[in-house]
């Protein structure tokens, strides 16, 4: 037993209490014959002020001191593996592509014609009076927030539209892009210090198509939200007017300037722009006659009556078919439009072998395209699901 201490009154106090037999056990002198249970065993490195444990504790942090370097080495290991990766994937390697599954099959009658979405538009502020204003002014509207996760391509043939459509490209839809890129047989600097790569005699739209369905991306169509007509030859009906405008095509850069700028005055929050917008930007059918015009469009397109001798005459003829809406006069043939479409104009042909020649002269009837327009609600918003059976 350990000695006591005496306290203020003389007497002794022990500080571990003990029993006999445990005294008898302390004081015997034949210790070293004691039962090893009854012996108290000093621990693996415990010191003399430790407490006690049983050996077990000592075994079990042993092998954990045993195993913490093979720990520590599958770490490290696994950690060079993810940095080996990483830059195995670096900006002069791009990515795995991801690909998702293949969208379910959206043509057939037992689906709905169109995805019931509700936008909004990130323009902020959403319409601004384009007047006065600079690119940089109109661009200041952007969300360019969202080019964190989209990136723009351009892809554009210089040798075949010409440089003017280019220079079109960078004043409007493609100038607020910071981060495009741009394809294009051009090797020089464009002015907005963009700089066009010169890859399309090797990455023609059919090569193209061929490396996505080898990836896996499955194509769909689009339209008409993918327009295959320029601006001046949309071909309006109920076939191109409650859908969104997301593309048109080879327009003209006078009218993709214009269009621009008018977009911004005519934009809404809750609704993209719609080809009845678009109706709005050139409104054909006023006037209501053109000369040195041509507004035809072959598809859509029905020879008025043989009889026909005069413009006039072909317009009455129009008014009487109930499908027509404008009317074609060129070489004394007279064509009625089953749709309603601006055109460009138009010189006089000569005269050859195959066709007479001779002006081209095109007509509205105004008063039924009203009409038509009003009962074109568009209370929804037709955006139409992919196919590749619908085509224009």
């Amino acid at each position: 037993s350990r000695p006591s201490s005496r306290d203020r009154h003389g007497t002794d106090d022990a500080h571990v209490a003990s029993s006999p037999a445990f005294d008898d056990l302390n004081h015997n002198p034949m210790q070293g014959s004691m039962p090893a249970s009854f012996q108290r065993s000093r621990a693996i490195f415990a010191s003399d002020d430790s407490p006690w444990r049983p050996r077990s504790f000592y075994a079990h942090r042993r092998q954990i001191q045993r195993a913490l370097p093979v720990a520590a080495a599958a770490f490290c290991t696994l950690l060079l593996l993810i940095l080996f990766r990483l830059g195995l994937f670096s900006s002069d390697q791009p990515p795995p592509l991801i690909v998702d599954p293949t969208p379910p099959h959206d043509d057939g009658s037992s689906r709905p014609a169109f995805y019931l979405w509700e936008t909004a538009s990130s323009f902020k502020p959403v319409t601004l009076d384009p007047k006065g204003k600079s690119v940089k002014d109109l661009c200041a509207t952007f969300p360019r927030h969202i080019l964190d996760t989209i990136q723009p391509v351009l892809k554009l043939g210089h040798a075949d539209v010409g440089k003017p459509a280019l220079d079109a490209q960078m004043k409007t839809t493609s100038a607020c892009l910071d981060n495009v890129l741009i394809f294009s047989d051009l090797d020089d600097e464009l002015p907005s210090g963009h700089l066009a790569h010169d890859v399309l005699s090797d990455l023609p739209a059919s090569v193209l198509g061929w490396a996505l369905y080898k990836a896996g991306v499955t194509l769909s169509g689009l339209w008409p939200l993918f327009n295959p007509h320029s601006l001046h030859a949309v071909p309006f009906s109920d076939k191109y007017w409650c859908q969104p405008v997301v593309a048109l095509h080879k327009t003209r850069p006078a009218d993709m300037e214009e269009l621009w700028r008018w977009e911004h005055a005519n934009r809404k929050h809750e609704k993209p722009i719609l080809y009845r917008d678009l109706f709005e930007f050139h409104q054909p059918g006023q006037p209501s006659t053109r000369a040195d015009w041509d507004n035809m469009w072959e598809p859509i397109t029905i020879e008025g009556p043989p009889t026909t001798a005069t413009f006039e005459e072909c317009g009455a003829a129009c008014q009487e078919h109930s499908a027509c809406f404008q009317y074609n006069w060129h070489g004394d043939k007279c064509y009625l439009v089953q749709s309603i479409r601006l055109g460009h104009a138009r010189d006089a042909e000569k005269e050859t072998e195959e066709h007479k020649g001779g002006s081209f002269q095109s007509g509205w009837l105004s008063e039924r395209i009203a009409e038509w327009r009003q009962q074109q609600r568009c209370e929804v918003v037709q955006w139409v699901r992919p196919s590749l059976t619908r085509i224009y």
